[in-house]
């Protein structure tokens, strides 16, 4: 029983980590690694390890539109640059992650990251994962000072959304147009802040 709960922990983990990213802007520093796992090094204490979809047995690539704009069907929650924490979310499901479980999430304002079991702000410095400073369970997609320019890209914020039916439910979150705080979005609007990325957790 224990074989199966853990396969079961590993796949949704895998769900919520496999990370699509369509890069817009080339100055961008994307933090993709799971506490203590690297592609390069193996598993990490717990079983977990990172694979990209350029690996032959890492994920498809796969990109799910949820910006209701552009035909997607998510729910909006960040609109304007913030440091700020948004949540917590119910979890359509619960996830188990580094032997606790966990029903709820939240996001770090335009920062690139989301938390479980707390939400937590102002945290737009990016430190070496493992980091101590995401004060607990974390998937950094993006995590930098940024920031969201709409005058420039009108669609531009951060988006969720619950898709699939029990047991194959996923959480995607998008982080539309985001840009780096400086010198993009401080000088919005304007030909810095058109120069912005656009990725999602799944």
């Amino acid at each position: 029983m224990q074989e199966t709960h853990t396969l079961e922990k590993k796949d949704w983990a895998a769900k919520l980590m496999a990370i699509a990213v369509a890069v817009f802007m080339f100055s961008s520093t994307l933090v993709l690694f799971a506490p203590e796992a690297s592609a390069r090094t193996g598993s990490d204490d717990y079983g977990y390890t990172f694979k990209d979809s350029a690996e032959s047995d890492g994920p498809t690539y796969s990109w799910n539109e949820i910006v209701p704009a552009l035909g997607g069907s998510g729910t909006n929650i960040v609109s304007f640059s913030t440091d700020g924490g948004q949540g917590q979310y119910d979890l359509p499901f619960s996830f188990d992650y580094y032997e606790n479980t966990y029903t709820t999430w939240g996001n770090g304002g335009d920062n690139g990251y989301i938390t479980f079991g707390a939400v937590l702000s102002n945290l737009w410095t990016p430190y070496h994962i493992p980091a101590t400073q995401l004060g607990g369970p974390a998937i950094a997609g993006g995590w930098f000072d940024g920031g969201f320019c709409r005058s420039s890209n009108p669609n531009a914020g951060v988006y969720y959304d619950y898709q699939g039916t029990s047991p194959n439910q996923k959480v995607v979150v998008t982080y539309q147009d985001q840009g780096h705080w400086y010198p993009s979005v401080y000088q919005c609007p304007g030909a810095q802040a058109a120069n912005a990325l656009t990725w999602q957790i799944i």
